[in-house]
């Protein structure tokens, strides 16, 4: 009677399971990083947290961005709320890369109430060639087709820098 009850048990797990996310689901693209920012000469802009995953119904928020200034840079501090977020492998800008992309609102801190908040988009670009140096790229504003205008690049220093890409099917 035990052996039945143990398999109609593990039956209704089995069967739970198959339903749920848990089994169905593979690995999923994240990112991870607690770093320097740097200028192509090397100079420290200051350090930068932050974590970018897929979204699901237990965890809407899909991650944030963190900074703090160098002691010689004007802005001291920024935060970033991430409202959506995009993994990619990349082989037109810099061959080969993964790239984490996250999109939200950014508010930058020069001082105390001192502050400019702005919509934000953000790459952490992994470059898979061992040679190139791994990069950040900011943008605050949009192109007119839409798409968000990169025009500031920086290199990362020092640190934890870790993107995990799986492609989907």
């Amino acid at each position: 009677m035990r052996r039945i009850v143990s398999l109609l048990a593990a039956l209704a797990l089995v069967a739970g399971l198959a339903g749920s996310s848990v089994a169905a689901s593979g690995p999923k693209s994240s990112f991870v990083g607690d770093f320097d920012l740097l200028t192509a000469d090397g100079t420290l802009l200051g350090h930068a947290s932050a974590q970018l995953f897929e979204p699901t119904d237990q965890r809407l928020v899909p991650g944030r961005y963190d900074f703090k200034g160098a002691a010689d840079n004007t802005i001291r501090e920024s935060h970033a709320q991430i409202g959506r977020v995009d993994f990619w492998y990349d082989d037109y800008l810099r061959p080969p890369t993964n790239v984490a992309f996250g999109e939200g609102v950014e508010c930058v801190y020069y001082g105390p109430n001192d502050a400019d908040c702005h919509p934000w988009a953000v790459m952490f670009v992994d470059n898979l060639d061992p040679a190139a140096r791994d990069e950040v790229a900011f943008a605050i504003s949009k192109l007119t087709d839409g798409d968000w205008d990169f025009q500031y690049w920086q290199f990362v220093g020092k640190g934890e820098f870790v993107l995990k890409y799986y492609p989907e099917d």
